[in-house]
């Protein structure tokens, strides 16, 4: 594809499928938020000019807390037990087909150590 102008999309479906399957908050959970971001994503609930539910898009924060961040507790009960639902009824085949298929769950770069000559 010579042209480098990105394509944008909006999938609602996947977009909450993010969310309510917990992928979302396991995202930041691991990655985002011990660096101080939070991936979060937007829908029209209110406007009445736009469907209700619409996928508008996703948003970055950045904390200005060194500590980064995290999820309030109730928060984060009610999300961890969507993940979890998640991988029992979905998530641990897809991660097993992953591995039968390409010998991983996880692209991993491995790290050689420098050597001076």
């Amino acid at each position: 594809m010579s042209d480098s102008t990105p394509t944008v999309f909006y999938d609602v479906d996947a977009a909450k499928a993010l969310l309510d399957k917990g992928l979302l908050f396991e995202v930041n959970r691991r990655v985002l938020h011990p660096f101080g971001y939070a991936l979060g994503a937007r829908f029209n609930d209110d406007d009445a000019k736009l469907e209700p539910g619409k996928f508008l898009g996703f948003f970055l924060t950045k904390s200005k807390d060194p500590a980064g961040m995290l999820f309030e507790e109730e928060t984060f009960k009610e999300a961890y037990k969507k993940f979890l639902a998640f991988l029992d009824e979905e998530g641990l085949k897809t991660l097993d087909a992953r591995s039968k298929e390409l010998g991983f769950r996880v692209q991993e770069q491995v790290r050689q150590r420098d050597t001076k000559e």
